[in-house]
């Protein structure tokens, strides 16, 4: 592929004197560059201290872009573009003074591969002009290529035709996986020592999904409690860290007792974590449907902030930042979302003949949530805010158990599966096989972290 580089808009001056060399030359563009005409970074496609660094990187992956198929050598310009909050792809590439018609005429050929209203704030876009050599057309430029970066493992551009019209390809990255152990001790969360520890954020969060039935982080937690967690890190052909796999399998040690989960696919294709035993980690209902949050006001008798005496609080408070996505409990249909008085925003589920959940206090409710409408555990359902009688931003969550409001830290929600017989069987073997691949990958490392670790769980 042609090495894309940015040229300069050159004065009068400086274009009748490289025209000229250009001519006794007989060279095809000549690259002019020069402190006067250096892009400052306040100009489109300048680059910013922030974006430096990713530029560098971003230029080397579109390299691997499929070349313009135009035969004729244009001059040629690229400009790097961060995606702002608020931004739409049609604003942004106006913006950076793309004609129009071409702009609505390369997202239309990008929707084939992806979908321009899933960008987001931070995301980087390279825009290749060439000079307009169309007669008909007024002096300028027009668009020649669009390159993003989707995800971690693709690359995608947009390239003009020579006949007019644009086409779009994919680039799949070669992307390889290697299972990872990370353990350690908890000292302040789980959350901050896991990530302290460089397991990736959405490892975490699925580890915390995974004990959230069972365990209360805030309470269960004791100091020098143990974790670990088993997982795949991806990595592009480079060797460089893109991302991370699944999650194989976890262990908490707390207040000496041991919780372990392995990543299991029965064979009707359901994954879900288990214990040793073979019982299913998942309940009907998650305990705490907000990640990050700490309980701000339990169940029973308080002194209310707003009314000013005590009265008895029927649920739990979950303290955090406004727009923090609030989750489903359980899979259920949902009998009331709109506003409810003192509850402001708000939302009821009913799992079954014996269990609801409410939610309330919400900023706003999640993408098709309405009466009537089926959702599933873990399913957004709004977002946490401080609408109604409220002091503050902060989910107030009821568990309702035959009509009646109960203490969600206290209830005994009932057990998810059971594998049995042939399929628990398999179920033994596989989770044999995750262990001897964890002494396998730890057993380098472990007699070298003996001495900073004295507990047997080591």
């Amino acid at each position: 592929m042609v090495r894309l580089q940015a040229f300069p808009r050159l004065s009068g001056e400086w274009f009748h004197i490289l025209l000229a060399i250009g001519l006794i030359l007989a060279a095809g563009v000549v690259e002019a560059r020069g402190p006067g005409n250096a892009t400052p970074a306040s100009v489109k496609g300048g680059q910013t201290p922030e974006t430096k660094a990713g530029s560098v990187q971003f230029e080397q992956q579109a390299a691997a872009l499929p070349s313009p198929s135009s035969g004729a050598e244009l001059a040629r310009r690229i400009e790097e573009l961060t995606v702002r909050s608020g931004d739409t792809l049609m604003n942004l590439l106006v913006k950076a003074s793309v004609p129009r018609q071409d702009a609505h005429e390369a997202i239309v050929a990008l929707r084939d591969v992806y979908d321009p209203r899933s960008l987001r704030p931070g995301q980087m876009l390279q825009v290749v002009f060439e000079e307009d050599t169309d007669v008909n057309a007024t002096a300028g430029e027009r668009l020649a290529e669009l390159m993003l970066e989707p995800d971690f493992r693709r690359n995608v551009v947009v390239r003009r035709q020579p006949e007019g019209g644009y086409v779009v390809d994919e680039v799949e990255k070669v992307i390889t996986s290697r299972m990872v152990v990370s353990e350690g001790r908890i000292q302040t969360s789980l959350f901050v020592d896991t990530t302290r520890q460089d397991v990736p954020v959405p490892i975490v969060l699925e580890l915390i999904r995974a004990y959230s039935f069972d365990v209360d982080f805030q309470r269960d937690l004791q100091p020098d409690d143990r974790f670990r967690a088993m997982y795949e890190e991806l990595a592009d052909e480079d060797g460089r860290k893109v991302g991370a796999g699944k999650l194989l399998h976890a262990r908490l040690i707390l207040s000496g007792k041991e919780y372990s989960i392995y990543r299991y696919a029965t064979a009707d294709g359901v994954v879900d974590y288990y214990d040793a035993n073979g019982r299913s980690v998942r309940k009907t209902l998650l305990r705490t449907p907000v990640d990050g949050a700490r309980i701000s006001s339990r169940f029973g008798k308080r002194h209310h902030p707003v009314l000013g005496y005590t009265r008895m609080h029927r649920g739990l408070d979950f303290a955090a930042p406004t727009g923090t996505p609030i989750y489903a409990a359980g899979n259920g249909v949902i009998d009331y979302a709109g506003r409810n008085g003192n509850y402001g925003i708000y939302v009821r589920i009913r799992h079954n003949s014996e269990y609801e959940t409410a939610y309330a206090h919400m900023r706003s409710l999640g993408k098709g949530i309405r009466r009537g409408g089926r959702v599933e555990q873990g399913e957004i359902i709004g977002y946490v805010g401080t609408t109604g009688l409220s002091t503050g931003p902060h989910l107030h969550y009821e568990v309702h158990l035959n009509g009646n409001k109960v203490n969600p830290l206290t209830v005994r929600f009932p057990a998810g599966r059971v594998l049995a017989g042939a399929e628990l069987k398999r179920f033994k073997q596989a989770a044999g096989a995750i262990d001897a691949r964890y002494v396998a990958i730890s057993g380098t490392t472990r007699q070298a972290s003996a001495e900073a670790c004295a507990a047997p769980v080591c």
